[in-house]
């Protein structure tokens, strides 16, 4: 019997998501020479869990940056309110998902999603 990963996710609230993390990156590689940005796809059967990662080579976060990421009116720009990766959280724990990431100032960032997922009968 095969059985393909199923997720139930609100198309709206997780467009918010990827926004905030496609801007951030493109923000982040504006000064690149050859920005790269790469959006990959993975099931990890063994925790059942499908894995969405982000990774670009833009300029990075302090080690500061990246422990205040998710607090509120914390922004490394020179605009915006800092709520954007707080709000991004929020509708990830909304839909049982989990964020990590990984910054090196100066060489880029990681952004990886870890959403449960069941798996539907096909």
């Amino acid at each position: 019997m095969n059985a393909d990963p199923h997720l139930d996710l609100d198309a709206k609230h997780l467009s918010i998501v990827f926004l905030n993390i496609l801007t951030n990156a493109v923000e982040a590689m504006e000064t690149v020479e050859e920005p790269v940005l790469c959006i990959s796809v993975n099931e990890i059967k063994e925790k059942g869990e499908i894995q969405l990662c982000f990774e670009d080579n833009g300029i990075g976060m302090s080690a500061e940056q990246l422990e205040n990421l998710f607090e509120h009116f914390s922004t490394g720009k020179s605009t915006g309110l800092g709520l954007g990766m707080t709000t991004t959280q929020n509708v990830l724990r909304d839909h049982g998902a989990r964020i990590l990431v990984d910054s090196k100032l100066g060489e880029g960032s990681r952004f990886q999603i870890f959403f449960k997922h069941k798996r539907s009968k096909g």
